[in-house]
């Protein structure tokens, strides 16, 4: 999956690109692509540079938008709540679901 940083990257012509707009070295750029394992920012573009590069793309006829920001976080969340209640019922103890009765409250 693709994470935010290398998203907004590709968007605006790769990273020597945004290295340029941004006055910044291009190894940095990379950097935001990396984990934090590998002293990276997590796929995440750092705070303090997303609305210097908001600027300069637009400047350049680049739209960048909140959510090309935060794409894997959203994927992410989607897919938490995919998941939950299947994690629900592997909790050891967890209830098990009521099962639906035929008087629902419905009047016939």
């Amino acid at each position: 999956m693709e994470n935010a940083a290398l998203h907004i990257i590709r968007k605006c012509g790769g990273a020597r690109k945004v290295a340029e707009m941004l006055g910044l070295n291009v190894s940095a750029v990379y950097r935001w692509t990396y984990s934090h394992a590998r002293r990276g920012s997590g796929g995440l573009v750092p705070t303090q540079r997303q609305q210097p590069l908001v600027r300069a793309a637009r400047a350049r006829g680049i739209t960048l938008t909140a959510a090309d920001f935060f794409i894997d976080q959203a994927d992410a969340a989607a897919a938490a709540s995919d998941a939950a209640p299947d994690a629900a019922g592997a909790v050891e103890g967890a209830a098990e679901p009521a099962e639906p009765s035929e008087s629902s409250g419905k009047t016939p």
